[in-house]
């Protein structure tokens, strides 16, 4: 019995090495990052955040929507790129935004039509700005 107990938790690390390896296996489909520095600006207190954005290029894209939303007192503020008017695509985008004092989440979602039609929507993860 005591010899259970000791291989149980060694078996559960296991489990999580390996599906921690198949999900980096997976190639994300849209993702947002930012530079830890930005230009901020002393009379209006405000910030230039530039966001960069990663995304597959896919002949059915559709959209490609990036927001930040404030989440102690800031705006919320986005911006969207189309592709469905055969606009040639990007694998990446910067995007700015002129963001006040407060703390944001920024995510960046790309949207692609499937072939019954409907839409399949790729969210990347969540981003989160502070700006002082």
């Amino acid at each position: 019995m005591r010899y259970v107990k000791q291989v149980a938790p060694m078996f559960n690390v296991v489990l999580f090495v390996l599906s921690t390896v198949a999900a980096a296996a997976e190639k994300p489909q849209v993702a947002i990052s930012t530079s830890s520095r930005f230009l901020v600006a002393p009379i209006s207190k405000s910030a230039n955040v530039r966001l960069v954005v990663r995304m597959e290029k896919h002949e059915r894209n559709w959209e490609l929507e990036v927001g930040c939303d404030g989440v102690d007192g800031g705006i919320s503020t986005s911006s969207t790129k189309s592709f469905w008017n055969g606009e040639k695509q990007a694998e990446i985008y910067d995007i700015g935004f002129t963001l006040s004092p407060a703390t944001y989440d920024c995510e960046a979602v790309l949207l692609r039509k499937q072939e019954d039609g409907k839409m399949k929507k790729f969210t990347s993860p969540v981003v989160e700005v502070t700006i002082h």
